[in-house]
């Protein structure tokens, strides 16, 4: 029997590894997804407004008069 044939594959010497280290693998494991998720700390969902555009657009025009008409906050997001 050759030596590579004796010698166990990559997963086996993979799952043994876990297999007596489980806590540390978990807490690596853990640590690697907390820091793949930060950048979702900053994520930014919404759409900007037209109180963003440039005040001779007509669409800012329309968002301050309605602003004007009908007190602040109207424009503002829905409170759920």
């Amino acid at each position: 029997m050759p030596a590579a044939a004796a010698r166990p594959g990559l997963g086996t010497r993979w799952a043994r590894f876990v297999l007596r280290r489980p806590a540390a693998v978990l807490l690596i494991a853990g640590l690697g997804l907390g820091a793949v998720a930060v950048p979702a700390l900053s994520l930014e969902l919404g759409l900007p407004g037209d109180e963003s555009k440039p005040v001779e657009t007509t669409q800012r025009r329309a968002y301050d008069l309605l602003s004007e008409g009908f007190g602040p906050g109207f424009n503002g997001r829905p409170v759920s």
